[in-house]
């Protein structure tokens, strides 16, 4: 790629439409206008960089193992990420701070025995931007909420987890990206997977991206707030 000016000019050494179908830039493409979109015969895309690609965009990513070294950072980023979902959610979440310092623990229990059991069970990935850690997420054996509800239909396939973004880099693609590259290295564990939501703006998030749940858990949390479950073939 070389930048020009506002303009990437991206030159295509595999077949256009070929290159179109790819997971990872597709998911580039959602963040950019193309220009040449009418000459679908040209060698090269031209694109054009709209105000949601920011400098930390264009800088990035760096994705990783999380280590024992990050492991400050990623409660501060826990605690930011959850406390922005449950804040947003409205008031329907009562006793919104046993909720938050509830759903930091789980998370906070989960990278201990990632840490302790050596990726065996729970498998996490970081994004970083600058050296800072500014997304997570994880796969690995699905929650008591899920193996509870869905019984036997999901044994053995792995629930993608603890997707959290820091409120500052949200809806800026990150999330995507960090979904994308689990699922690449899902595709050579697995032919399923599944997923779980219980918060009302993170479902329209994800039914948006997947399409409406298999399964979906009415009146779970309140009357109206459903909890969702989705399950997939990897590559849906």
């Amino acid at each position: 790629d070389c930048i020009i000016k506002s303009f990437f000019i991206v030159t295509l050494s595999l077949p256009r439409d070929k290159i179109l179908k790819d997971r990872r830039f597709r998911l580039v493409l959602r963040h950019l206008t193309l220009l040449n979109t009418t000459n679908r015969n040209a060698p090269f895309l031209m694109i054009s960089p709209p105000a949601l690609l920011t400098k930390t965009m264009l800088k990035f990513l760096n994705f990783s193992k999380p280590t024992q070294d990050d492991h400050a950072e990623l409660k501060e980023l826990f605690v930011s990420t959850i406390t922005d979902t449950v804040r947003n959610e409205g008031e329907y979440i009562q006793n919104q701070e046993k909720v938050i310092q509830s759903g930091v623990e789980e998370q906070m229990m989960n990278l201990k025995y990632y840490f302790t059991n050596n990726d065996l069970v729970q498998h996490y990935l970081i994004a970083k931007s600058d050296s800072r850690i500014i997304g997570t997420i994880a796969y690995g054996k699905p929650s008591k909420l899920v193996s509870i509800n869905v019984n036997s239909e999901l044994t053995g396939i792995p629930e993608i987890k603890s997707l959290y973004i820091l409120p500052s880099f949200q809806k800026r693609g990150v999330g995507s990206l960090l979904f994308a590259e689990i699922i690449t290295e899902l595709r050579t564990r697995t032919s399923h997977y599944c997923l779980d939501c219980g918060y009302t703006k993170s479902q329209n998030f994800w039914k948006k991206k997947l399409g409406e749940p298999q399964y979906i858990l009415k009146d779970y949390w309140s009357e109206g707030n459903d909890h969702m479950i989705w399950k997939l073939p990897i590559d849906s």
